[in-house]
C-alpha cells in the first residue's frame, strides 16, 4: 500500500507544471513517504519491500493513511482513518472506544479548522482539541504537532500542540491571514503517551540548511 500510494502521487504529478522555468523542470512528486499505520501505531509506518515482518490487514484493524505531494517546493499533506472490511452502516454502526477515537478526531479536526482564523492563537487551538478528548472521554496525544507548511519545509517553527504536555512545549503564536497548516489530529482510548516501536526507522528528514529537492 505504500508503494502504491507513491507511485500514484508520482504519476498524478508528473503530468502537471511540464513546463521548465529558466531552463530546468519544476521539481514535483512525493513530499512525505505514504505511510499505513495500523491500530495502536500513531504514524510514521512505511515499511520497505525487504522487511520480512510486513503486517497483514485483518478485518476491523483501524488503518490510518498518509500522504503527502509536492510542485516546486508548495506541499499539501492528507491523511485519513477507517476500518478495514465490513464498513459500519446504519443498522449495524461502529461502537466501542474505536467510534469514539474516530469521532473524536473528526469533531477536534472541524473545531480546530475553524478557530484557525487571524488574530487567534495556537493555544486556543489546544484547549479546545482537549475539551473534544474530554467530551468523547479519550485521550489526545502528547508530542503530536500541527506544523505550519512552508515551501520545501513540511514541519515549519510554528506549531499547534495536541495537549498542553510539558516535555512538548510550543511557543504561544497568533495565527496570520493565508498560512498554510498540516493539521494532525490524533486520539487515543490508551493514555496518549507514545512509545517508541521495535520496527527500524524508514523516514528521515533533510537538514533544513541544505535545500535540496525532496526524495
Amino acid at each position: 500500500m505504500c508503494k502504491f500510494g507513491d507511485s500514484v502521487i508520482n504519476q498524478k504529478t508528473a503530468g502537471i507544471y511540464q513546463k521548465k522555468v529558466k531552463g530546468k523542470p519544476i521539481e514535483r512528486g512525493v513530499a512525505f513517504p505514504t505511510c499505513i499505520s495500523v491500530n495502536e501505531c500513531v504514524c510514521h509506518n512505511c515499511p520497505l519491500e525487504s522487511d520480512q515482518d510486513r503486517q497483514l490487514l485483518r478485518d476491523g484493524d483501524l488503518v490510518k493513511a498518509d500522504v503527502g505531494c509536492y510542485i516546486d517546493g508548495y506541499m499539501s499533506v492528507a491523511a485519513h482513518s477507517f476500518i478495514v472490511g465490513s464498513q459500519p452502516t446504519v443498522q449495524y454502526p461502529l461502537t466501542g472506544v474505536r467510534a469514539d477515537v474516530m469521532m473524536a478526531a473528526h469533531v477536534a479536526s472541524e473545531v480546530a479548522v475553524k478557530l484557525m482564523q487571524p488574530g487567534n492563537t495556537n493555544s486556543q487551538v489546544t484547549q479546545a482539541i482537549s475539551k473534544v478528548a474530554e467530551a468523547y472521554g479519550v485521550f489526545t496525544v502528547a508530542g503530536v504537532l500541527s506544523h505550519k507548511l512552508k515551501r520545501f519545509v513540511i514541519d515549519g517553527n510554528k506549531a499547534i500542540a495536541m495537549c498542553d504536555d510539558a516535555e512538548h512545549k510550543v511557543e504561544t503564536h497568533t495565527f496570520e491571514l493565508n498560512e498554510a497548516y498540516a493539521v494532525d489530529i490524533v486520539m487515543s482510548s490508551g493514555d496518549g503517551r507514545l512509545k517508541e516501536a521495535e520496527a527500524r526507522a524508514t523516514i528521515f528528514k533533510r537538514a533544513v540548511q541544505t535545500p535540496s529537492h525532496f526524495p
